[in-house]
């Protein structure tokens, strides 16, 4: 049987015509056809003359039609083996029907539902007990707090990073109906404003600001700011009135009482969007701050964006700099490794970024012992912020420098307004803080061969972004990503897979292979020609990175990676098994290393190669995967083996197994489709 399912070793087009016999017979075993244990008809009769393969190919009317007709068909071998090749054909029409596009949705959404990236502890919180606010109190190690569902806190201020279906109320929020009464549903505006339905922390809301990121969306303004705060008061006078001196905390409000204020995707690197920015995060300190202006409690904030990644990224990494107290490189590794969060930043962010790092350093330094950050806001909001739009985009100026009156004579109606023409009954008051907050100091350690994490960073080869981590100990990088070895040691990455891109190239300084100088560290003076920052050459030749460097396969659709596949997936698999990450690159890491990713992920966690290949499509974030044609046939003959192996001898196993599995027309269609749009 074996023979029979290993793919025939002639050229592929051949592959897509057999001249011999149909395309079934390279699927069947020899002892059986396949075609009849499929079939509804009786055992006895002669197999249908179209071949095999048309059975995995929807057919021109509706799926579901289809798998009727073949249910429905009468048969005189309806005993045990002809339901079984009844459901058969079931699951095989089903799985040949996957529908990318939406699967490829589901995916992102899972990979980007909001997550925790900052938390406020409360004085006398914090890790050994220091006095003072601090973020970083060590939780039980079995509680896990990246989520309002499995962890909440009112007391505690938190901002989470997430995509815009897990906004409270949105069209694909995701709480279940089952807690939303119908007659309540078609009658929000009549709700309680502290009726947290819709808002419940138990199915992960409970957010009081949201924040949406978009191309076009302007910087709220100083005027809006100050709406935002004098909106929380009057909610939280409402509630004192209502829960009297019980001294209850205010619960989440509802969803037509939240605030939503924009913020631009990718702002201009200019000194107007320094000074727009800046007063932002100032403002979202004071609402993160315990007992914030006199407040019940701290707030929930939710910043999001329509892929839950690109365009919120800047404003991520600039919340993270400025509360955590932290540079850039820092704020890159606690996302990406603390929080465990995968984001995305183009090369033409960080200058911007930059500028928002050289304006925090310069505020901490001007800091003096007993300046609070609720006095810093205050001097913020009274400032106007020129031109507050996003690529000269957006409201008009004098539309982002107003906004409509401010007035107390209807609270209720001014909560259900939209965010920019909310009003409130009760002032903002700025509550005294206290003294400067420690910085932190939780970035990964770096061998003590590397400078600093600056050094990664200025790193020329370094494009802004990380390789993109498809499992917790795999990612999937670029040529450059390779070969910043800094980064490596960074990410905590042990083991490096090249495929077919060597990335072993000696520094220049060494360009005559001479041996490596007695302390290990990296040749030449930083930030000249690219020395200095670090060699996987010198990496690989003192044992601290190991590579496996593939040779001889090129992206030009000729050559193969069927043989190499098995080694390569044992390698990895060792790898992890030894506490070791793994960075499977080759140039640009979207069709050769994209194809070994995929191969481990189907053989690691035991999914067809549909599913694998939209995990690893949807964690490479704004880089689309491309396995060129002949790739992407190695890994159909890769899910043949992997079932044949998972099978073993078990015939009815091994057809379950291909059930799952898709035709090559029909996959190499859909991955078309899904790559289509993104051609036009």
């Amino acid at each position: 049987m074996s023979a029979s399912f290993a793919p025939v070793p002639r050229p592929m087009s051949a592959s897509f015509a057999p001249t011999t016999r149909p395309l079934s017979a390279s699927f069947a075993p020899t002892t059986r056809p396949m075609s009849a244990a499929l079939s509804t008809r009786p055992m006895s009769a002669s197999p249908s003359p179209r071949p095999l393969s048309a059975s995995f190919c929807p057919a021109p009317r509706p799926s579901s039609s289809l798998s009727a007709c073949l249910t429905s068909r009468p048969s005189s071998a309806q005993n045990g083996s002809g339901w079984d090749g009844c459901r058969v054909v079931k699951k095989v029409l089903k799985a040949n029907t996957v529908d990318f596009a939406r699967r490829e949705k589901e995916e992102m959404r899972e990979l980007t539902r909001a997550s925790e990236v900052f938390t406020w502890f409360p004085a006398g919180e914090a890790e050994g007990g220091g006095a003072g606010e601090s973020y970083g109190r060590a939780l039980d190690p079995s509680v896990n707090a990246s989520s309002t569902a499995t962890y909440w806190d009112p007391l505690l201020g938190q901002v989470f990073l997430g995509n815009t279906s897990d906004v409270p109320g949105s069209p694909d929020a995701h709480a279940p109906s089952s807690q939303i009464p119908a007659h309540k549903a078609d009658e929000e505006e009549d709700q309680d404003l502290f009726d947290c339905a819709m808002n419940d922390p138990r199915d992960g809301y409970g957010y009081d600001i949201c924040v949406q990121c978009h191309e076009v969306a302007p910087f709220p303004t100083a005027v809006h700011l100050r709406a935002a705060e004098e909106h929380v008061s009057a909610l939280e006078g409402m509630w004192a009135e209502r829960a009297g001196r019980e001294g209850r905390v205010r619960p989440p409000p509802n969803v037509n009482a939240m605030i939503h204020l924009p913020f631009p995707a990718c702002p201009p690197a200019t000194a107007v969007s320094v000074g727009a920015v800046m007063p932002f995060l100032g403002f979202l300190e004071t609402c993160l701050r315990p007992n914030p202006a006199g407040w019940s409690r701290p707030l929930k904030i939710l910043v999001h964006s329509a892929d839950g990644y690109t365009e919120s990224s800047v404003l991520a990494l600039c919340l993270v700099m400025y509360l955590r107290r932290v540079t850039l490189p820092e704020a890159y590794l606690e996302m990406q490794v603390g929080k465990r969060r995968s984001f995305f930043c183009y090369q033409g962010d960080l200058a911007l970024l930059r500028r928002v790092e050289g304006r925090c350093v310069k505020d901490r330094e001007g800091e003096g012992a007993g300046r609070s950050a609720a006095v810093m806001v205050r001097g913020a909001l009274s400032i106007e912020v020129p031109g507050g739009h996003g690529h000269g985009r957006g409201a008009s100026e004098s539309e982002s420098q107003s906004a409509p009156a401010l007035s107390s004579s209807s609270p209720q109606l001014a909560m259900m307004a939209p965010w920019h023409s909310r009003v409130s009954g009760a002032g903002a008051g700025a509550g005294a803080g206290a003294g400067r907050r420690p910085r932190a100091s939780t970035s990964p350690a770096l061998p003590t061969f590397v400078p600093s994490h600056e050094t990664w960073f200025s790193d020329p080869r370094f494009d802004g972004s990380f390789p993109s981590r498809v499992l917790p100990f795999l990612y999937l990088g670029n040529l450059n990503h390779a070969t910043n070895a800094y980064m490596l040691h960074a990410l905590g990455i042990t083991h490096v897979v090249s495929v077919g891109e060597c990335a072993l190239v000696p520094p220049p300084s060494f360009a005559g292979h001479g041996p490596v100088p007695a302390d290990k560290g990296a040749p030449g003076t930083p930030g000249k020609r690219g020395e200095g920052h670090g060699s996987l050459w010198i990496e690989e030749r003192e044992g601290r990175i190991k590579v496996l460097d593939i040779k001889g396969v090129c992206d030009d659709g000729i050559d193969t990676l069927a043989p190499q596949l098995e080694p390569i997936c044992e390698w990895i698999e060792r790898a992890r098994a030894g506490g070791g990450q793994v960075l499977v690159h080759c140039r640009v890491g979207v069709s050769r290393s994209a194809t070994v990713t995929i191969a481990y992920v189907m053989k690691h966690l035991g999914v067809p190669l549909v599913d694998a290949y939209l995990i690893v499509r949807s964690r490479r974030l704004s880089v689309l995967i491309q396995p060129n044609m002949r790739l992407l046939y190695n890994l159909l003959g890769w899910e043949v083996r992997l079932a044949r192996e998972r099978a073993g001898e078990d015939e009815e196993r091994l057809r379950g197994e291909l059930a799952r599995c898709v035709n090559w027309p029909y996959l190499a269609r859909e991955v078309h489709r899904l790559n289509e749009k993104y051609l036009r």
